[in-house]
């Protein structure tokens, strides 16, 4: 007796057939990165290379204090919670390594630049799966050539891994979604859990991917029980985190600097009023 073939190996009709080019991802990645070289070699030989944004310095401060086991501190060496830990983690493995320093960001920017060629063949990827070759090539051009994404990834910023960071969160919904398993679903919460720590407009994150689960998941799979294992595992990271700020600083916030700025904000408008 014949056995229908089960709904999870049916691709979505919108998705071509064959994968995506492994030429176009290559061609794409080394595009994006000789630009991203170029800019970077312009600056580098520039008479006063820059490097660095006035928030730079939390980064770096942060991330020097981590890479020698001390902690996240202010400047009075108390508990601080000024920037979530996500973006100074990634540069404290780079200065526990040997790769970069505080006063020599070279390595971390190399990195950086690298996560940003690789965005944009994970964003072409996603362009193939909705529209085919030619929606695929078209975004990653326009990726690979846009202004922001290449001058961001020459500074100590966290907008490179966090762009890099959120459109992988997508690349793996795509793959989830035509090939679901528990595996991938679970690499899937612990990416956007990740993202907070990186930069705190990812909060609402985990609550989207949840309600994209439960409305428009893979056909075939038990979306309730996806959804509460996805938000569990998705939350759990900001969770950990907001704890420590709550008993150590006595805050639920992800981040002090989001109440600094709108303190500053009211006293401004209050000052013009």
């Amino acid at each position: 007796m014949s056995h229908p073939a089960t709904v999870e190996s049916q691709p979505p009709a919108s998705c071509p057939a064959g994968g995506f080019p492994r030429r176009l991802f290559w061609l794409l990645f080394t595009a994006s990165l000789v630009l991203r070289l170029l800019v970077l070699g312009l600056n580098a030989h520039h008479a006063h290379p820059f490097f660095f944004e006035p928030d730079s310095t939390d980064y770096l401060r942060d991330a020097a204090d981590l890479s020698r086991g001390m902690g996240l501190r202010d400047l009075q060496g108390a508990p601080s919670m000024r920037r979530p830990p996500g973006y100074s983690a990634v540069l404290a493995l780079l200065f526990a390594g040997g790769l970069a320093s505080p006063s020599a960001p070279i390595g971390a920017i190399l990195l950086q630049m690298i996560l940003s060629a690789l965005t944009v063949p994970l964003a072409a990827r996603i362009a193939f799966i909705l529209g085919g070759a030619r929606a695929a090539l078209v975004a990653g051009i326009l990726l690979a050539l846009e202004p922001s994404a290449i001058a961001s990834s020459d500074l100590i910023m966290s907008e490179t891994l966090y762009t890099f960071a959120l459109v992988g969160a997508f690349a793996l919904w795509s793959r989830w979604w035509l090939h679901p398993s528990g595996a991938s679903l679970t690499l899937l919460a612990c990416l956007i859990g990740a993202l907070p720590l990186i930069r705190p407009a990812g909060t609402y994150l985990p609550f989207l991917f949840t309600l994209l689960i439960l409305g428009w998941g893979p056909p075939g799979i038990k979306a309730v029980r996806a959804a509460l294992v996805f938000l569990l595992l998705s939350l759990a990271p900001l969770a950990v985190w907001k704890t420590r700020n709550y008993v150590l600083l006595e805050s639920t916030e992800v981040s002090s600097i989001g109440p600094w700025v709108q303190a500053m904000f009211a006293q401004s408008v209050q000052e013009m009023a």
